[in-house]
Protein backbone atom coordinates (compact mmCIF):
# COMPACT_ATOMS: atom_id res chain seq x y z
CA UNK A 1 0.00 0.00 0.00
CA UNK A 2 1.11 3.57 -0.67
CA UNK A 3 2.09 5.85 2.18
CA UNK A 4 -0.74 7.11 4.36
CA UNK A 5 -1.95 10.62 3.78
CA UNK A 6 -1.11 13.10 6.51
CA UNK A 7 -4.57 14.42 7.28
CA UNK A 8 -5.20 17.31 9.65
CA UNK A 9 -8.85 18.06 10.37
CA UNK A 10 -8.00 21.60 11.44
CA UNK A 11 -6.30 22.30 8.11
CA UNK A 12 -9.28 20.82 6.30
CA UNK A 13 -11.64 23.09 8.22
CA UNK A 14 -9.55 26.13 7.27
CA UNK A 15 -10.16 25.35 3.60
CA UNK A 16 -13.83 24.76 4.29
CA UNK A 17 -14.20 28.11 5.98
CA UNK A 18 -12.24 30.08 3.38
CA UNK A 19 -12.71 28.44 -0.05
CA UNK A 20 -13.40 24.69 -0.33
CA UNK A 21 -12.45 24.70 -4.01
CA UNK A 22 -8.91 25.79 -3.15
CA UNK A 23 -8.25 22.52 -1.32
CA UNK A 24 -5.03 21.07 -2.79
CA UNK A 25 -5.34 17.61 -4.32
CA UNK A 26 -1.84 16.90 -5.66
CA UNK A 27 -2.20 13.13 -5.64
CA UNK A 28 -5.58 12.95 -7.38
CA UNK A 29 -5.91 10.65 -10.37
CA UNK A 30 -4.10 12.33 -13.31
CA UNK A 31 -7.15 11.95 -15.55
CA UNK A 32 -9.19 13.92 -13.03
CA UNK A 33 -6.53 16.61 -12.78
CA UNK A 34 -6.62 16.95 -16.57
CA UNK A 35 -10.25 18.11 -16.17
CA UNK A 36 -9.46 20.77 -13.58
CA UNK A 37 -9.35 23.60 -16.14
CA UNK A 38 -12.66 22.47 -17.62
CA UNK A 39 -14.67 20.42 -15.08
CA UNK A 40 -17.44 19.95 -17.65
CA UNK A 41 -15.18 17.24 -19.10
CA UNK A 42 -15.71 15.06 -16.02
CA UNK A 43 -17.57 12.18 -17.62
CA UNK A 44 -19.51 9.45 -15.86
CA UNK A 45 -17.12 6.86 -17.31
CA UNK A 46 -14.04 8.64 -15.98
CA UNK A 47 -15.58 9.19 -12.56
CA UNK A 48 -16.82 5.58 -12.33
CA UNK A 49 -13.37 4.23 -13.21
CA UNK A 50 -11.78 6.31 -10.46
CA UNK A 51 -14.46 5.52 -7.89
CA UNK A 52 -14.50 1.80 -8.71
CA UNK A 53 -10.81 1.46 -7.88
CA UNK A 54 -11.37 3.33 -4.61
CA UNK A 55 -14.38 1.18 -3.74
CA UNK A 56 -12.39 -2.00 -4.44
CA UNK A 57 -9.58 -0.87 -2.16
CA UNK A 58 -11.82 0.26 0.67
CA UNK A 59 -13.87 -2.95 0.42
CA UNK A 60 -10.67 -4.85 1.25
CA UNK A 61 -9.85 -2.51 4.12
CA UNK A 62 -11.22 0.85 5.26
CA UNK A 63 -7.61 2.01 5.42
CA UNK A 64 -7.67 2.26 1.63
CA UNK A 65 -9.08 5.75 2.16
CA UNK A 66 -5.73 6.79 3.63
CA UNK A 67 -3.94 6.23 0.31
CA UNK A 68 -3.00 9.70 -0.96
CA UNK A 69 -4.18 8.99 -4.51
CA UNK A 70 -7.59 7.76 -3.36
CA UNK A 71 -8.16 10.45 -0.75
CA UNK A 72 -7.13 13.25 -3.10
CA UNK A 73 -9.24 11.81 -5.92
CA UNK A 74 -12.28 11.83 -3.65
CA UNK A 75 -11.47 15.35 -2.49
CA UNK A 76 -11.09 16.44 -6.12
CA UNK A 77 -14.50 15.03 -7.03
CA UNK A 78 -16.03 16.68 -3.99
CA UNK A 79 -14.51 20.04 -4.98
CA UNK A 80 -16.20 19.79 -8.36
CA UNK A 81 -19.40 18.15 -7.13
CA UNK A 82 -21.57 20.72 -8.89
CA UNK A 83 -20.22 19.38 -12.22
CA UNK A 84 -20.80 15.70 -11.44
CA UNK A 85 -23.68 13.76 -12.93
CA UNK A 86 -26.26 12.84 -10.29
CA UNK A 87 -25.42 9.13 -10.58
CA UNK A 88 -21.71 9.79 -9.93
CA UNK A 89 -22.45 12.14 -7.05
CA UNK A 90 -24.71 9.53 -5.50
CA UNK A 91 -21.99 6.91 -5.81
CA UNK A 92 -19.45 9.24 -4.21
CA UNK A 93 -21.78 10.05 -1.32
CA UNK A 94 -22.54 6.36 -0.84
CA UNK A 95 -18.82 5.65 -0.63
CA UNK A 96 -18.36 8.31 2.05
CA UNK A 97 -21.38 7.27 4.10
CA UNK A 98 -20.40 3.60 3.88
CA UNK A 99 -16.89 4.45 5.05
CA UNK A 100 -18.25 6.40 8.00
CA UNK A 101 -20.53 3.52 8.93
CA UNK A 102 -17.78 0.90 8.77
CA UNK A 103 -15.38 3.00 10.84
CA UNK A 104 -18.06 3.74 13.43
CA UNK A 105 -18.83 0.01 13.69
CA UNK A 106 -15.15 -0.84 14.10
CA UNK A 107 -14.66 1.76 16.83
CA UNK A 108 -17.82 0.61 18.58
CA UNK A 109 -16.56 -2.98 18.52
CA UNK A 110 -13.19 -1.93 19.90
CA UNK A 111 -14.85 0.00 22.71
CA UNK A 112 -17.17 -2.89 23.56
CA UNK A 113 -14.27 -5.35 23.75
CA UNK A 114 -11.96 -2.97 25.64
CA UNK A 115 -9.48 -3.04 22.74
CA UNK A 116 -8.56 0.60 22.82
CA UNK A 117 -5.16 0.24 21.15
CA UNK A 118 -6.53 0.94 17.67
CA UNK A 119 -8.99 3.68 18.54
CA UNK A 120 -6.65 6.56 17.67
CA UNK A 121 -5.96 5.01 14.26
CA UNK A 122 -9.66 4.61 13.52
CA UNK A 123 -10.35 8.09 14.88
CA UNK A 124 -8.09 9.52 12.19
CA UNK A 125 -9.94 7.59 9.47
CA UNK A 126 -13.24 8.91 10.83
CA UNK A 127 -11.85 12.44 10.82
CA UNK A 128 -10.86 11.99 7.18
CA UNK A 129 -14.38 10.91 6.26
CA UNK A 130 -15.97 13.72 8.27
CA UNK A 131 -13.52 16.21 6.78
CA UNK A 132 -14.69 15.23 3.32
CA UNK A 133 -18.31 15.79 4.20
CA UNK A 134 -17.55 19.04 6.05
CA UNK A 135 -15.63 20.50 3.14
CA UNK A 136 -18.65 20.42 0.87
CA UNK A 137 -20.56 23.38 -0.50
CA UNK A 138 -23.59 24.56 1.41
CA UNK A 139 -25.90 23.14 -1.27
CA UNK A 140 -25.24 19.61 0.04
CA UNK A 141 -26.40 20.54 3.48
CA UNK A 142 -29.66 22.03 2.35
CA UNK A 143 -30.10 20.36 -1.01
CA UNK A 144 -31.41 23.63 -2.38
CA UNK A 145 -29.20 24.08 -5.43
CA UNK A 146 -31.24 24.88 -8.51
CA UNK A 147 -28.50 23.96 -10.98
CA UNK A 148 -29.40 20.30 -11.13
CA UNK A 149 -31.37 17.44 -9.64
CA UNK A 150 -31.57 17.37 -5.88
CA UNK A 151 -29.72 14.27 -4.72
CA UNK A 152 -31.84 14.11 -1.57
CA UNK A 153 -35.22 14.17 -3.27
CA UNK A 154 -37.71 16.99 -2.87
CA UNK A 155 -37.69 17.26 0.90
CA UNK A 156 -34.47 17.78 2.83
CA UNK A 157 -34.02 18.55 6.51
CA UNK A 158 -37.38 20.27 6.74
CA UNK A 159 -36.94 22.36 3.58
CA UNK A 160 -39.11 21.83 0.56
CA UNK A 161 -37.28 22.30 -2.72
Amino acid sequence: MEDRIQFDINESLKYYLSDPTSLPTPDADPELVDCEADPDNLSTTLIDNVLNSIVDSIAESPEGLARPSFFDSMQFLLKYSSFLPTKSLSKLLDLIVSGLSVEADIIHGDLESDEQDNIQHHKQLLEMEVGQVQSQPQRWKLGLDSSGPNIYGNYVQGYET
